[in-house]
């Protein structure tokens, strides 16, 4: 009978064992669960936000292209008005050393040899300079 009493207090302890398993795998499970679920709602934030960052890199290569063509044109623009502006300059003979001036400005000459050249003041030569030397016209 001794053996058949510590058989069953066996098999109960392993049930006890088998039970306290059992309850720890559960609680195991709900927690991997949770954490699964808590990840997978982080996972979906993060790609919202992925999405959100696609559409704003987007519009903005969008909105770099237009500014791209926008600054074709107004360069196109400035050329034609430089043009218009010589042309302009020309005409009057009295304005022939402006014009040379400029052009000389433009090939990068500086104030000083401005004046040498072309007889002009120090303001006339300073100003001419700085409108269309390289600096002066966004070329540098």
């Amino acid at each position: 009978m001794a053996s058949l009493d510590a058989l069953r207090l066996a098999s109960l302890f392993a049930g006890l064992v088998l039970l306290v398993l059992a309850v720890y795998l559960i609680r195991l499970q709900i927690a991997m669960r949770a954490r699964l679920d808590a990840l997978g709602r982080t996972l979906d934030a993060q790609q919202y936000e992925l999405d959100t960052l696609r559409q704003q890199v987007r519009d903005l290569g969008e909105a770099a292209f237009a500014a791209g063509g926008r600054e074709r044109q107004l360069a196109e623009q400035v050329e034609q008005l430089t043009q218009q502006q010589e042309q302009m300059l020309s005409r009057d003979g009295d304005t022939a050393p402006y014009v040379q001036a400029i052009r000389s400005a433009r090939s990068g000459a500086s104030a000083e040899s401005l004046i040498s050249a072309y007889g002009l003041s120090p303001g006339e030569a300073e100003l001419v300079v700085a409108l269309h030397g390289p600096r002066g016209r966004g070329d540098a």
